[in-house]
């Protein structure tokens, strides 16, 4: 049985599901080149459909991560009311004199609206499938949320609760869900307008980011504000919004909370007001949690929702004493509603065919498009044309020559394998560089990233390492970067270049053998060059640009920075002088 998931908000992505596994699955941003790309992912869908030799006559069901359209997505995002102009100016009068009229003109406003989205959530999917007689499905958001982040990546052997967080999706911004083998039920919802999320992306449009992009940049810069400016700070968020037993509640949705802000801030130092986001942040998310646990009695964990993106956040609540496991989704954003979106639409299929509902986990993200040398080697020829100083050496073996090109402290791009989905570059899509150098640093953000000053980078660390690096008593599996943690003073010796330097914490990807061998034989030559067991890992792409896909996005993308080497399949680009 085939499912195509579908995600057509912010980072819009599709997957291929097959028998209950995800096959493949990418992001639409990588093809077009256009970074949170929202809208139906064309080529995603190709990708996914072509990578088992399929069309969409052979899939079974088209499962969509939302219930509504990207308008209603928009509008709810606040709790200010919904202007009728029609209304106002034939029956404001009578509005004020029977109030419970008004409740029912909006009321029957937003049936319509939310009737309406749908509506043309359906048409949107059915333009981008061709009109074809498919089947389509959609699926509450915050289920879909939940979904990815425990069939995905938590065990089922065990009773897991489940927290999904985020701006808003279908009505709703949190959840709090108990998964037990195949099942999964809700036990608690919070509505749009109480979200912790949006209140996050108030503070970061405030300070001048991009909201759904720049908030971990509010994280990043939240270490180096003094207690004083955090705590007046803090004083003034904390009126905004609190937790009662498994639910937020806000005073303000997010544009009157915006508008607030701009005001009450006015004249608030910038470190001040991150610090105090992120602190706030932290400590909702720990009471939450911990009411839930204590309700449950359950205290393994799986995360699902953008909020859980913010990896300050999860090392808090990893760290709480009632809490045994944690098991945050890698692309907990709306990338992760396609992969939701394919278990839920698989778990209709088994019910109506008497099947038993299986979902298999994800082993890796290792799941996007993957180039034969001899793609590679016509593609460089290509390019090698129009660029005569560069050198290319073809290698049997090019782990060991990168890694002593690293050594030797030269910056690599890696190009290898198939794409990672999600945020995060996993070694296949990955700038390289040695971590113990303090240099890299400005080198790397100078040649290619033009990263803020303030941001640290991530290290991958060797399975067998990991104790010599990260302080982890409760043995976290940590291997797509979504958990900080504190470093060993080892650590700050040979990690230096990709701890956070303030408080030298990391975000670490921790790789075995299994999951990439070509990455981890790497990292191996690197280590018996230099005791280093673990490089500096950043992601490959421009500042702005979403992380490289093809070898026509690695070599633009390396002719237009100041990489000197690129490590493309078995092939090494080298420019001249």
């Amino acid at each position: 049985m085939y499912v195509l998931g579908i995600g057509m908000t912010h980072n819009a992505t599709a997957c291929l599901m097959e028998d209950g596994k995800i096959i493949a699955a990418a992001s639409e941003e990588r093809f077009r080149r256009e970074k949170n790309f929202a809208g139906y992912p064309l080529e995603a869908v190709r990708y996914v459909l072509e990578f088992k030799g399929i069309s969409l006559d052979e899939v079974d069901v088209v499962s969509h991560g939302y219930i509504h359209g990207l308008g209603w997505f928009a509008k709810r995002l606040s709790r200010t009311p919904v202007s009728f102009n029609y209304i106002d100016s034939i029956s404001g009068r009578l509005f004020r004199l029977f109030p419970i009229a008004e409740k029912v003109a909006r009321r029957l406003y937003h049936v319509f609206s939310d009737w309406k989205s749908r509506k043309n959530t359906v048409k949107m999917l059915k333009g981008g499938l061709g009109n074809r007689p498919t089947r389509i499905e959609l699926v509450d958001h915050h289920l879909c949320h939940a979904s990815a982040a425990y069939y995905g990546f938590a065990p089922a052997d065990r009773p897991v609760l489940v927290f999904t967080h985020d701006g808003e999706g279908d009505g709703l911004c949190a959840t709090v869900s108990i998964g037990s083998g195949a099942n999964l039920e809700r036990i608690s919802s919070t509505k749009a307008g109480n979200s912790l999320a949006a209140l996050y992306g108030a503070v970061t449009k405030l300070l001048g980011m991009k909201i759904l992009e720049d908030e971990h940049k509010i994280m990043g810069l939240a270490p180096y504000a003094s207690d004083h400016e955090v705590h007046k700070t803090y004083t003034l968020l904390r009126q905004l919004i609190g937790v009662r037993n498994l639910e937020f509640h806000s005073r303000y949705g997010f544009r009157a909370t915006y508008e607030y802000l701009k005001s009450a801030l006015a004249g608030y130092r910038f470190d001040g007001i991150a610090g105090a986001v992120q602190k706030l942040c932290e400590e909702l998310c720990i009471e939450w949690i911990h009411n839930g646990i204590e309700k449950t009695g359950i205290s393994d964990i799986a995360l699902g929702g953008g909020l859980f993106l913010n990896v300050k956040v999860n090392m808090k609540i990893m760290q709480m004493p009632e809490l045994n496991a944690i098991y945050p989704t890698p692309g907990g954003g709306d990338e992760s509603a396609a992969l939701g979106a394919a278990y839920e639409g698989y778990r209709l299929l088994c019910i109506e065919m008497g099947k038993k509902f299986e979902p298999k986990p994800l082993e890796n993200l290792y799941l996007g498009p993957e180039y034969s040398d001899d793609y590679i080697a016509k593609t460089l020829k290509c390019w090698a044309s129009n660029n005569p100083s560069w050198q290319i050496d073809k290698y049997s073996a090019i782990e060991g020559e990168v890694a002593r090109l690293l050594a030797k402290g030269e910056i690599v791009a890696r190009f290898s394998g198939r794409m990672e989905w999600g945020p995060r570059a996993l070694g296949n899509r990955s700038i390289l560089a040695d971590p113990s150098d303090p240099t890299v640093v400005k080198r790397i953000n100078a040649q290619i990233k033009s990263r803020d000053f303030w941001m640290p980078f991530a290290p991958t660390i060797l399975y067998e390492r990991e104790k010599d690096y990260i302080i982890n008593p409760k043995d976290i599996r940590a291997p797509y970067m979504v958990l900080a943690f504190e470093t060993t003073s080892l650590a700050r010796k040979q990690l230096q270049a990709a701890i956070h330097p303030y408080d030298y914490t990391a975000r670490p990807q921790i790789l075995d053998r299994e999951t990439n061998p070509s990455f981890y034989a790497l990292i191996k030559e690197f280590e018996a060059l230099t005791g280093v067991g673990a490089v500096l890992n950043t992601s490959f792409n421009l500042h702005g640009e979403p992380i490289v896909c093809s070898p026509e996005d690695a070599l633009s993308t390396f002719e237009r920075s100041g990489l000197k080497f690129l490590a493309i399949g078995c092939f090494l680009v080298k420019k001249g002088n």
